[in-house]
């Protein structure tokens, strides 16, 4: 089977879960209780919750420059954005779940020679804010281990947060690569020169250990502000307690659970799982609203994101397509450092 063939297979089977998963959550919903958190709705909390999300995708720029220059690439700050904002708004667009990233990747690689470093750190960017998520989804449940609505998957999602952390720990690990050989293994590899280029794009962080320190404090800052608007979102249509500081409490520590849920490569976008995560914490777990109602706030988390995505759109039409113009003038040499430029192809950004 050619691999068009199979991209074409996994697609199709991916939306065919898709469709089963909306499906069943449909089928667990009274269609009574998704008018009421509609219609009922308190729109001055959606407004605040919509503008609290203002600050990510240019401090998620920020991070994405932080990581370009430490593996010599520089990418000025305006172009970050752009980048940024393009991919966030492919990744809606686009089929799968990577294709924003895709995009981001050919976009900083087209104006630089270190092509397979550029690539390689979008694609560590992704990798260290799903780490950060997995991170603070563990935190969250030490801290609330005696929690009652953990005890039946509280120990199993350890172990699958440890499975997740363990690989990365031994990448990094100087010891465990002697022990396989790990230089020569890569070279027998096909490709193995394009491999050695990206392990070594990735190296670089080990000896910029204070460099991925600062992105991630300003992921998690990221990541506490999204969930701050799915807490406002949630209050906005009933899914809230009471009390203000148990709904905190369960927020910080199920919607990541949820992000992770919709990370999964399941359902393009995590469609339908992310829907079912929420209502199966918030709502049968935390016991919060109605299951209507939770589903609602996962499609209005979805639809504040879309909206602060649409700029992508008009950054990609100003940078124009990947591959017309400007698509492989080389960096320059930058100082002593001999750091690739990347900048704007018509100069704006």
């Amino acid at each position: 089977m050619s691999v068009g063939v199979r991209r074409y297979v996994g697609t199709a089977l991916r939306l065919v879960v898709c469709a089963g998963l909306l499906w069943y959550v449909a089928s667990q919903l009274r269609w009574s209780e998704v008018r009421a958190a509609v219609t009922q709705a308190d729109w001055r909390w959606l407004v605040f919750a919509l503008l609290s999300l203002a600050p990510v995708p240019f401090a998620m720029a920020l991070r994405l420059r932080w990581l370009m220059n430490a593996n010599g690439v520089e990418l000025t700050l305006g172009r970050s954005v752009a980048i940024t904002f393009v991919g966030t708004f492919a990744n809606f667009v686009l089929p799968g779940q990577t294709g924003g990233d895709v995009l981001k990747a050919v976009l900083v690689a087209r104006d630089t020679h270190r092509r397979h470093e550029a690539a390689t750190v979008v694609l560590f960017d992704r990798v260290l804010g799903l780490i950060c998520v997995v991170l603070l989804s563990g935190a969250m449940l030490l801290a609330n281990w005696g929690d009652p609505a953990l005890s039946d998957w509280g120990r199993p999602m350890g172990v699958a947060f440890a499975c997740l952390i363990l690989p990365g720990a031994l990448y990094f690990s100087v010891w465990f690569r002697r022990l396989i050989r790990w230089e020569a293994l890569l070279a027998r590899l096909p490709l193995g020169e394009h491999l050695r280029r990206i392990d070594r794009a990735v190296w670089v962080y080990r000896e910029h250990r204070l460099v991925v320190l600062r992105c991630m404090v300003l992921t998690w800052l990221l990541q506490a502000v999204a969930i701050l608007a799915t807490v406002l979102i949630g209050q906005a249509i009933g899914m809230a307690s009471e009390s203000s500081a148990r709904t905190l409490k369960v927020y910080y520590l199920y919607v990541p659970l949820c992000w992770m849920a919709g990370a999964l490569p399941i359902s393009p976008q995590g469609i339908g799982v992310v829907e079912a995560a929420y209502k199966a914490l918030l709502h049968d777990a935390a016991g919060f609203g109605t299951a209507g109602g939770a589903v609602v706030l996962s499609l209005l988390v979805r639809l504040a994101n879309l909206v602060w995505a649409l700029p992508g759109l008009a950054f990609y039409l100003k940078m124009g397509r990947p591959g017309s113009a400007d698509r492989s003038r080389p960096g320059e040499a930058a100082g002593r450092a001999g750091v690739a430029r990347c900048e704007s192809p018509d100069g704006v950004l």
